[in-house]
């Protein structure tokens, strides 16, 4: 039992540093209030904190009573500056992602590549010195999505790997590759979505895919699981397959044209299914130039957030929303954290999404 306590004591105190509540440089709680306040010995909370500073998570100071939070230039030197590689920063989901990901690394002293200004003299001026010493210590990236995706991302993840930086990959994955890694679970969450569709009746839902990543990836294994599960047979007709990057913004009008080739040929269909917001959009205007009744003839699912939504999508549509905000923090807190103790291996963090219905 004292042992069992003495664990649950150190975790304790690891999640409360690990979430800033115990920041670095702080003094955390004295012996005696941490042992009447989990209700352990002192000899209990003597042990934790001893294993805790030989981890190097708390330290003591000359000079000063009691344990503190180790500061993060105490374990990296001057090494200040986080690289950081998303999507768009200007889409909701790609500023919301890189708002969490700077206020966790902000609050402890740490600056990224890509920020958001905040109308702040000093922040703006400590990121611009910052880039001129060049001296970047770790990167947070999403796997980007294009053809190729496995090969060149593998390019990259080596590069990182021989220059020795800590790197952690956000929203997305390399099937198969170990590595730092946060992101949400979208096949769960996709499966989700369906399942609820069939519990209203609906049994034909098209379902359109865009260019092959791992989040693609699993959304669309979601939407399999959920026939599975069901006992409903998956007519390959209604798995439709685009170049989303080619319909982004409706700009190339060859993929949009081959995206309602493929949507006459599924046959009937009561749900429409888009695997991402660009792909929404599409299918949206596609819908209408074939007088579709978004509504009355075809409802509307989207594993996404909208920013830019096309007439008639509104936030009643089923959709998934993603911890996006949360997805930030806790990639630049499992970097951080690999750099700090890159002894501790792989980190793979799973966030779950929420089912807008």
């Amino acid at each position: 039992m004292p042992d069992i306590k003495y664990r649950h004591l150190k975790e304790i105190i690891k999640v409360k540093i690990s979430e800033g509540l115990w920041l670095p440089g702080s003094r955390i709680l004295p012996e005696r209030k941490i042992a009447e306040e989990f209700k352990v010995s002192r000899v209990t909370v003597k042990k934790a904190i001893s294993d805790l500073i030989t981890e190097g998570l708390l330290e003591r100071l000359s000079g000063k009573r009691g344990a503190f939070v180790r500061e993060y230039e105490n374990v990296l030197g001057n090494r200040r500056l986080i690289g950081v590689a998303i999507d768009d920063a200007s889409d909701f989901f790609g500023a919301t992602l890189l708002r969490g990901i700077e206020d966790y690394l902000w609050g402890r002293k740490f600056l990224t590549v890509i920020c958001n200004a905040d109308r702040n003299f000093e922040k703006v001026e400590k990121y611009f010195e910052s880039l001129f010493v060049n001296n970047i210590s770790g990167v947070i990236f999403s796997p980007v999505i294009d053809k190729g995706y496995v090969k060149n991302n593998l390019k990259i993840i080596k590069f990182l790997e021989q220059k020795k930086l800590p790197f952690v990959l956000i929203d997305r994955y390399i099937p198969g590759v170990m590595t730092n890694q946060v992101v949400s679970n979208h096949r769960e969450s996709s499966k989700n979505i369906i399942k609820h569709f069939f519990s209203m009746g609906y049994k034909r839902i098209l379902v359109v895919k865009g260019l092959k990543c791992s989040s693609m990836d699993d959304r669309l294994q979601g939407y399999m699981d959920a026939h599975r599960e069901e006992n409903i047979p998956v007519d390959e007709n209604l798995i439709i397959r685009v170049n989303d990057n080619l319909i982004y913004k409706m700009k190339y009008p060859h993929e949009m044209a081959k995206m309602k080739d493929q949507i006459k040929k599924a046959g009937d269909f009561n749900v429409f299914y888009a695997l991402n917001g660009r792909i929404l959009n599409a299918g949206i205007s596609i819908l209408k130039s074939l007088n579709v009744q978004i509504g009355r003839d075809v409802q509307l699912a989207v594993h996404d957030f909208i920013s830019n939504p096309v007439p008639p999508y509104t936030d009643n549509i089923p959709h998934i929303v993603q911890p996006t905000y949360q997805m930030g923090l806790k990639a630049a807190w499992v970097l951080l954290e690999s750099m700090k103790m890159p002894e501790n291996g792989t980190v793979q963090v799973t966030l779950r999404s929420k089912l807008i219905i």
